[in-house]
């Protein structure tokens, strides 16, 4: 067998290895899928509709800056902590603005009422302005306190003001108290799929023991999140 014989085996012979590798591996992706639970694929789905959260009540505007996508819910008569807490249990957070643009987003929705805001000031700082944080604890990268801001009330850092809020008429931040009660809109942010409104005989609720809302079923059958609606068990 002469030089070029023993090429065009060898470039035959390669061929067929790789494409035998390729099939192998095609059959392990299908196993894989196959071996997936109902759980899993209950999970997927409800990712791709919204997370798997709903909203116990519909917000009043919604609006979108890059992949974020943000809920303006009526003013209520609570606090900056009542705020926080109902944006994470509805799978997002107070909305915190990271660029002009999005600060830009958040004030669209503001018609009459100031907001809160998730940036928080950590405990025990020696002047107003330092320990400003996001959500996760990360220091702020992007602010937009109005001249002056923040003050803790009185230009003294005493703790007092330790949580923040926008401004509707230019969008400017303020910082304002934690624990005081005030009639602010309150602006959740979502990085990904935004909740859904439950449909199909389903009420969205807190279940015994959970933390974060969902739709709920009546007994007898469960939330399918493909049709966005209750099935019979």
């Amino acid at each position: 067998m002469n030089n070029r014989s023993i090429a065009a085996l060898s470039a035959i012979l390669l061929a067929s290895t790789a494409s035998l590798a390729l099939g192998c591996m095609g059959e392990v992706d299908d196993t894989i899928a196959d071996e997936m639970t109902a759980d899993e694929m209950t999970a997927e789905a409800e990712q791709a509709i919204g997370g798997g959260s709903c909203t116990p009540t519909d917000p009043q505007r919604t609006t979108t800056s890059g992949p974020k996508t943000y809920f303006n819910f009526a003013a209520s008569d609570a606090n900056a902590n009542d705020a926080k807490a109902f944006c994470a249990a509805i799978g997002g957070q107070l909305a915190t603005p990271m660029s002009s643009a999005e600060n830009g987003a958040v004030k669209s929705l503001l018609v009459d009422q100031r907001t809160f805001l998730g940036p928080r000031q950590l405990s025990g700082q020696a002047v107003t302005s330092a320990g400003w944080v996001m959500p996760n604890g990360v220091p702020l990268s992007y602010s937009a306190f109005s001249s002056g801001e923040p003050n803790d009330s009185d230009g003294i850092e005493d703790g007092y003001q330790d949580c923040s809020a926008m401004n509707q008429s230019d969008g400017s931040w303020d910082d304002v108290s934690c624990t005081n009660t005030q009639g602010y809109d309150w602006v959740c942010e979502f990085g990904g799929p935004p909740p859904i409104h439950c449909g199909g005989g389903s009420t969205c609720a807190i279940p015994p023991g959970g933390s974060t809302y969902g739709c709920q079923c009546p007994a007898g059958s469960r939330f399918d999140p493909n049709i966005n609606a209750c099935r019979p068990n």
